[in-house]
């Protein structure tokens, strides 16, 4: 009898184990199924936006840098989807920390000059510009409240520089493009790593023209971007110059390497941010159309019949002391077309009074 209860207890046992674990299997695959039920709902009907906080108050539309008469263009939309991108319809706006008053010192600065070769004193052009000399027609200036740097090679005084048929690789001109930056202390985080470009140059007629490919490049141009903010890329004024750029030569003397260098960067404070309201792609377009843009670049040589084949949102590279990174819409298309619209809706930015 005690035998015959064993064995009963022993097939009870393991029925409740068998029917225990298919219990387990079925909670664990009904609780998947639950979730994937769950995100399927929340991906159809998405909890709306929080509304955007102007935090910062109405703001200044964006300054781009003044324009002649561009002409006049027609445009026509050929996106490969047959229509304009959606876009945000608001995003980010950061603060940029102004200079304040000896933000980089005369001491300071000095350094930043010796780390290039200008060892001897400055002469003070005003009160925050000093400039350098040195030999080989070498110049240099730096304004100690912003930082800005402008370096120059006087190329009258080394003619001999644009005989030189050796070819210029992009890896050679990168490092002494990041290498003089370096050195002047002007190369800060801020500056991606990884994001710039590269503009190659040959001389023709005692000037430096395009080169059609690597394989005749004497001269490049070394273009260093903003890092992406948001993980919306950062666009220039110039679309071949950002706020840091170094003309590399393929002299061997580094004394000559590089030609010319400009360092107009303002970091933004990624932390101190508010969201605002983007104006819809369309109105975007009709001001385009319009005539309502700031011209970044077009080929000297072009027609007039602009077809916009690409539509990016992202933000422009101030490159003065503005206040502020702004949001932008940015149209390419033919011919090296590249034209910015300010992004934000007119609701968010100051009035401008009226001039009789």
């Amino acid at each position: 009898m005690a035998g015959l209860n064993l064995t009963r207890t022993a097939f009870f046992s393991r029925k409740l184990i068998v029917y225990g674990s298919l219990g387990l299997v079925a909670v664990s695959v009904l609780i998947f199924l639950f979730g994937i039920f769950v995100n399927v709902l929340k991906q159809l009907n998405p909890p709306p936006p929080k509304p955007p906080t102007k935090g910062f108050g109405r703001l200044q539309d964006i300054s781009f840098p003044k324009q002649s008469d561009v002409g006049e263009f027609t445009f026509t939309l050929e996106m490969p989807e047959g229509k304009l991108p959606d876009m945000p319809n608001q995003a980010k706006v950061y603060f940029i920390p102004q200079p304040s008053s000896g933000f980089l010192n005369l001491n300071s600065a000095r350094q930043n000059a010796a780390g290039i070769g200008f060892t001897d004193n400055p002469r003070k052009v005003n009160d925050t510009t000093y400039e350098w000399s040195a030999g080989n027609g070498r110049s240099l200036s730096i304004n100690i409240i912003t930082g800005d740097l402008s370096y120059s090679l006087d190329l009258l005084a080394n003619p001999d520089i644009l005989k030189n048929p050796r070819l210029l690789s992009p890896d050679e001109a990168l490092q002494a493009a990041r290498s003089f930056l370096s050195s002047a202390r002007s190369l800060p985080s801020d500056l991606s790593p990884t994001t710039f470009s590269y503009t190659y140059l040959k001389p023709f007629d005692s000037k430096l023209v395009p080169a059609i490919s690597p394989s005749e490049t004497q001269f490049i141009l070394v273009s260093f971007q903003r890092r992406d903010y948001d993980k919306f890329q950062v666009f220039p004024a110039n679309p071949k110059k950002g706020p840091a750029w170094v003309l590399v030569s393929n002299s061997n003397d580094q004394n000559t390497k590089v030609l010319n260098a400009e360092y107009h960067f303002f970091p933004a404070d990624e932390g101190r941010f508010e969201t605002y309201p983007i104006k819809l792609i369309n109105q975007a377009w009709k001001e385009l159309t319009s005539g309502q843009y700031y011209l970044a670049h077009i080929d000297e040589q072009h027609g007039t019949q602009i077809a916009i084949r690409r539509v990016d949102f992202g933000y422009f590279e101030p490159g003065n002391t503005s206040e502020y990174l702004q949001p932008i819409y940015r149209f390419t298309g033919d011919n090296n077309f590249t034209a910015y619209v300010s992004a934000l809706d007119p609701g968010s930015l100051v009035v401008e009074p009226t001039q009789n």
